[in-house]
């Protein structure tokens, strides 16, 4: 099984904070037997979302993973 993650959110893509959820769901997915493909960050922007999730479908993986997001 492959797996993504997608986090979003400004303070971590911008470096400022850790990606602390990112990196849980990336230890599960690996704890459940997944290869993970492909991790990113990106900000709250819709645009930037849709580009990174469309270049993870284009990974073909089983699973995306999102997290992150204001409120």
């Amino acid at each position: 099984m492959k797996a993504a993650i997608l986090t979003v959110s400004t303070s971590v893509a911008a470096g400022e904070t850790a990606d602390v959820s990112g990196e849980a769901l990336a230890a599960a997915a690996r704890e459940a037997g997944a290869e993970l493909i492909d991790q990113r960050a990106v900000t709250d922007d819709r645009g930037q979302i849709e580009e990174a999730l469309r270049a993870q479908i284009a990974a073909h993986p089983d699973l995306i993973f999102t997290t992150g997001g204001t409120g």
